[in-house]
């Protein structure tokens, strides 16, 4: 298998200095910080640790908005998984990754079918880190107990590093307040979750990106024998530090799922031969949201989307783009959409703004805009390939961080690319939209029939059952 350049220098790394197997305070801390390294390192140029999202928010403003959520969320969880224990099926997720539905509610991805199928057999529990008011009372925001954490976490890693000899626990190349932090943070979380587990006992449990702070959680549901399954959210490719494993099955972290839940099978299939792992562990559960909104007739207008990501390499592109594009097509919308991770982005993309383009909120359905759409430009965004599916001519600007996934499509004559934002102005004016009959159905799996979730975990339970006799 061929893994992009920063991936390939990413397992080197791991097989040099043995970092599956190395512990920082007793913790294999390696699995919660594996894609904030590859990025941090490879694909930022090494620019430092990161925090995940470019922002300038004043920390008094940020500790106010945190501390906020916490208190409000505190009331809810009083109590709240034991109250609760007739909800058997859990979803973890962010609040994040929600989106607003037509009656105004945000709701989880998947969230509709779980709810057709598995009722009121389903309790969210959701890290809030976009700030909602909790919509509906079957899900339950952490940030009371994850936050408090979060903060003890930090605090016991600045006194690790006073200590003599601790200074750098794997070198100077690794930065010791994250590997000491996420370490006493997988201990506290791991050992909250057991509790929860054996008070409560779930059935099974979904995660919505398995890669990232519910691991601990997802480590314990595992060692009680209680099925995780994952929820695609966004792009898997073959060369994703989420995803990808290239240790046998005996070597992986505890906190990988029994199974994957992918939009369209072409998805399943890149992933199982980059990773072996994942043969048999996969299916095929569609993607609702993009969907629905593509079912409705809508007319195309005059407009360019260029899609904003969190990456401040890529706010830069798409903000002096979108400011030498508005000028070209001056009868076109250009339309700026950002991620819904980044913050401040009036400040961020402003000199766009001053040039004429214009600015969606990092909230707004993406999946509304796209149909509207002529001409969809990104990096290496998961919205490039949604966009296909949504009939707009899809444009690549340059990046050294392009996936696999998108580089394949862009040699198949399905994605476009462009070295400028005259090129973009071009296809413009040339109104092309070309799309693929089969997109939506390998992609996204339209036509498909709906995936019984509740089969689905029982299927993963008996190939649970039997891996372990």
């Amino acid at each position: 298998m061929t893994y992009n350049d920063a991936f390939q220098r990413l397992l080197e790394m791991e097989e040099e200095q043995g970092l599956w197997t190395r512990r920082v305070l007793g913790e294999r801390v390696w699995p919660l910080v594996r894609l904030r390294r590859y990025r941090s390192e490879y694909l930022d140029g090494g620019a430092g640790e990161g925090d995940g999202g470019a922002t300038t928010a004043p920390l008094i403003a940020r500790t106010r908005s945190h501390a906020g959520r916490m208190l409000a969320s505190l009331g809810q969880l009083s109590g709240a998984v034991q109250a609760n224990s007739h909800r058997d099926i859990w979803v973890l997720s962010s609040s994040s990754y929600r989106r607003k539905d037509d009656d105004g509610v945000f709701r989880c991805i998947f969230s509709e079918d779980l709810r057709a199928q598995l009722g009121d057999r389903l309790l969210f529990l959701e890290m809030n880190t976009a700030g909602l008011s909790a919509p509906t009372s079957d899900t339950i925001f952490v940030d009371g107990l994850h936050r408090p954490m979060m903060w003890a976490a930090r605090a016991a890693a600045e006194l690790c590093k006073r200590f003599p000899g601790r200074a750098a626990p794997w070198g100077d190349r690794h930065p010791s307040l994250l590997l000491y932090e996420r370490a006493v943070y997988q201990r506290t979380l791991r050992s909250a979750a057991r509790r929860w587990i054996r008070r409560t006992r779930p059935k099974a449990i979904f995660v919505v990106c398995a890669y990232g702070l519910w691991q601990p959680v997802q480590e314990a549901a595992r060692e009680a024998g209680i099925p995780v399954i994952e929820l695609q959210h966004g792009i898997i490719h073959g060369s994703h530090p989420g995803y990808v494993f290239v240790q046998d099955e005996a070597q992986l972290p505890p906190s990988v799922p029994d199974h994957l839940v992918v939009f369209g099978k072409t998805f399943g299939e890149s992933l199982q031969a980059a990773s072996p792992i994942w043969k048999s562990r996969w299916s095929v559960g569609g993607h609702s949201w993009l969907l629905k909104h593509l079912s409705a007739e809508q007319s195309r207008t005059d407009r360019v989307v260029l899609i904003g990501q969190y990456d401040t390499p890529v706010q830069k592109v798409i903000a002096q783009t979108a400011a030498e594009l508005a000028p070209m097509l001056p009868d076109w919308e250009v339309l700026i959409k950002p991620h819904p991770q980044e913050r401040d982005t009036e400040t961020v993309y402003r000199s766009a703004l001053q040039a004429g383009a214009k600015l969606a909120g990092p909230r707004d359905d993406t999946y509304r805009i796209l149909p509207a759409t002529r001409i969809a430009v990104g990096l290496h965004s998961t919205v490039s390939i949604e966009a296909l599916a949504a009939g707009c001519q899809s444009v690549l600007l340059p990046s050294d961080s392009r996936s696999d996934a998108l580089q394949d499509f862009v040699d198949q004559g399905i994605l476009t690319e462009a070295s400028s934002a005259a090129d973009i102005a071009e296809m413009a004016r040339a109104a092309g939209a070309p799309t693929s009959s089969s997109v939506a159905s390998d992609l996204f799996g339209a036509g498909a029939p709906p995936l019984d979730f509740s089969a689905l975990i029982d299927r993963v339970q008996s190939d649970r059952r039997q891996l372990e006799t």
